[in-house]
């Protein structure tokens, strides 16, 4: 039989843009993924990070997945490398690429890092809408990166926020984002000098850094009884006495977890005996299956550990190739 013709989209950055979810749509995309991974429909395999800290200071990460649900396989490559900031590049970025899951032929490739700003942020919505105190009203983001705005953006979706207060290392970048973000939603955000004035009082804590080893920027004592905290950095951003002190601990997808190298994230915890894995109460996906599995009262304290499932960007890069298809754009490209 003569060799078909393989061709495959390829999306730029801007053509990404055009294409992206609105943020209610992302927030559904999401509670999708994890549903698909809480009833058997998902495929991730453990991410894969290529280390080149000790030659280059960066690392190159890894991450494929399959969802049965849109009978679709991908993998997204995102890199890490903190100092090219200096060079005039963003200190991560990434691509996605789509295959049909029934013969391995490659549907697209597309920048994935829209993507994975989006996606990561909607994760935070999802949790708002399932796990935030009842009223929740405050929202404190520590680490104005460039998913910082995400973050708010998708819980002031999931939940109706008074205030906004960010805080970043550059307090300049923390009243950008704060600026930028009070405009286009038209609430309260706020940038402030201390962490302790981020966290005190808040209903919603989100840690958003990008430091390359563990530091304990949010207190046990600032954080108020009924807050949802999510630890969303590269490295462990909490004291170690609120693990200890939350009710539930929530992750994203419990054997994915268990796979992170010990060091990186959340993994301190179990390297250092704070929790073990009995002490994870469940995943995103039974929570939204299961109201047994939320809050039960207004007191708790929730902790939610996301480290990302390449599932998500499969999925966000999915709706965005339809999107193109439907709007012929994008351009083709032949493998052979």
């Amino acid at each position: 039989m003569e060799r078909k013709k393989v061709e495959f989209m390829y999306l730029t950055q801007e053509e990404v843009k055009q294409n992206l979810p609105s943020q209610k749509e992302i927030i559904k995309i999401m509670e999708d993924v994890f549903i698909a991974h809480t009833e058997g429909k998902a495929i991730l395999p453990p991410k894969f990070p290529l280390d080149l800290e000790q030659k280059y200071g960066g690392h190159l990460n890894i991450m494929p997945g399959y969802l049965g649900d849109i009978d679709i396989a991908g993998i997204k490559l995102i890199t890490a490398y903190l100092d090219n900031l200096e060079k005039g590049l963003p200190s991560a970025m990434a691509m996605v690429n789509l295959y049909k899951s029934t013969t391995g032929e490659p549907l697209a490739i597309m920048e994935g890092g829209l993507i994975t700003l989006l996606r990561t942020g909607a994760v935070s919505g999802v949790a708002a809408k399932y796990l935030a105190s009842e009223n929740a009203k405050i929202l404190g983001v520590i680490g104005g990166g460039a998913v910082a705005p995400y973050h708010i953006y998708s819980v002031a979706e999931a939940i109706n926020l008074d205030e906004v207060r960010v805080i970043d290392i550059n307090h300049a970048r923390a009243q950008k984002v704060a600026k930028k973000v009070s405009q286009e939603l038209g609430i309260k955000v706020i940038a402030k000098d201390s962490c302790k004035d981020v966290v005190e009082g808040a209903d919603i804590i989100i840690t958003s850094t990008r430091m390359e080893k563990p530091k304990p920027l949010v207190k046990n004592e600032w954080v108020k009884d009924g807050a949802l905290v999510m630890g969303t950095g590269q490295a462990f951003e909490l004291d170690y006495e609120i693990p200890r002190r939350a009710d539930k601990i929530i992750v994203d997808n419990l054997a994915q977890c268990k796979k992170i190298p010990m060091g990186w994230g959340f993994s301190v915890l179990f390297r250092d005996k704070i929790i073990d894995w009995p002490d994870i109460y469940a995943e995103m996906g039974e929570v939204i299956l299961n109201e047994s599995k939320r809050r039960k009262n207004n007191k708790e304290v929730i902790l939610l550990w996301p480290r990302g499932m390449g599932t998500e960007d499969v999925a966000t890069a999915y709706y965005v190739y339809q999107n193109a298809l439907k709007k012929k754009i994008g351009t083709k490209l032949s493998l052979f």
